[in-house]
């Protein structure tokens, strides 16, 4: 596993918050939160998370991914682009909804998303280039 990936692993468990970004088929961006994040095999990493509709359906659509962990205090951070390689189903909750009984949603589940790292960038607030670390 390369360093930086590591240090980025390590920054999200101190940081405690660690964010995933996704899109459609079209190119929509969304923002979820990811619980924790272990390092797995190669250059991948393990996120656990409960995902809401949207992030699934674009994780079904589109396998791309950015995570991004930042340190605001040292303005240090890292976002990590990648690609989806597998999802395990870790909890479902009961997946009924009051007043959407009639529309399609997806199930509430935790899961382990195994993500395959291709390139590590900094992330800052001060002026930064997007170059690989």
């Amino acid at each position: 596993m390369q360093p930086q990936i590591k240090r980025a692993v390590a920054m999200a468990k101190e940081v405690g918050h660690l964010f995933l970004a996704t899109a459609d088929a079209a190119g929509t961006p969304h923002i979820a939160v990811v619980k924790d994040i272990a390092a797995g095999p190669g250059d991948s990493v393990l996120l656990t998370m409960w995902p809401c509709q949207s992030t699934f359906a674009n994780l079904e659509k589109n396998p791309n991914v950015s995570l991004v962990v930042w340190q605001p205090a040292r303005d240090t951070g890292y976002q990590l682009v990648g690609r989806l390689e597998d999802i395990e189903s870790v909890a479902v909750l009961n997946g009924y909804l009051p007043g959407l009984e009639n529309k399609k949603h997806y199930p509430q589940e935790e899961i382990k998303v195994r993500v395959r790292v291709q390139k590590v960038l900094n992330f800052q607030q001060a002026p930064h280039l997007d170059v690989r670390m």
